[in-house]
This record gives C-alpha cells, structure tokens and sequence, in this order.
C-alpha cells in the first residue's frame, strides 16, 4: 500500500499526548517528519501497534494493549522517541519564532516553526520543548 505513493515503509516509535491519555506506540508509515504523519493522515485516526497508555489523574492507570485507534482530533500534541534525521531535499526556510502554548494540564515553551506565506496546517512542529504538567513535574521532549 505505501509503496505506490513513494515513500519506505518505516515503523516509527511516537508519544501522543490527547485530552485524557499519554499513549506510547509505533505507527506504520511512510512520513519522515512527526507533523506530516498528522497532516497527511489518511484518516481521522492513527493505529498504533505495541502500544501503553497512561490515564491521567490520581486514578489513572496503565494499560497496554497490541493496537490502538487514536482519534487525531483528541492529540493536542505528539512527539517522535528518536530524532528524525532532516532531508536535505525537503528543506524551506521558516521562521523560529518563541512559543508559549498553554493546553491544559500542559504548559509548553519552545520554538515554533513557520513558513512565511503558507496556510496553517493542524500541526505544527516545535524545537526546543519544555513541558509543564504542575510544578513538580517538568520534561524537557526535544532539542533541536
């Protein structure tokens, strides 16, 4: 199915943060770049295989389960576990500009990334994050 539209098949390990769940999982694709595979989804959804999911809240509890459907309007936002290397090829000049997004329970800083005369995708890649759960609990995801 992947190899008539141009691209390697690749299993790629991602974190996906949604309003109710932190759920950890490989999807299958041909997208290099974390923003792409939400953009460009196929569907409304992403399948994950091998996959843990942590509620949030006091009574929150671990789970884990061979696949799960994730509904990409409940992401607010994802993270890829290993850097993705650039395509040189696939370089346009943005500009960096400093974030503050605020997505309860979350508090993220970092660079956001634009293309100067683009229309707004969904999703938006961001370097430099800092994420803010409460007080206690701060992680830095990506450097870049």
């Amino acid at each position: 199915m992947f190899e008539a539209l141009g691209g390697t098949i690749q299993q790629v390990r991602l974190t996906l943060y949604t309003d109710s769940f932190v759920v950890r999982g490989a999807l299958t694709t041909r997208q290099r770049r974390v923003t792409d595979m939400l953009n460009l989804a196929e569907d409304r959804f992403l399948v994950l295989a091998d996959v843990t999911t942590d509620e949030f809240g006091p009574h929150g509890e671990q789970v884990r389960a061979e696949f799960a459907q994730v509904n990409l309007a409940s992401v607010l936002f994802a993270v890829v576990n290993e850097p993705v290397s650039p395509a040189p090829e696939l370089r346009t000049p943005k500009m960096p500009e400093e974030a503050l997004i605020s997505i309860p329970p979350f508090k993220v800083t970092g660079q956001i990334h634009l293309m100067p005369e683009s229309g707004k995708p969904d999703h938006h890649h961001v370097s430099g994050i800092v994420v803010v759960f409460d007080d206690d609990h701060t992680q830095a995801l990506h450097r870049g």
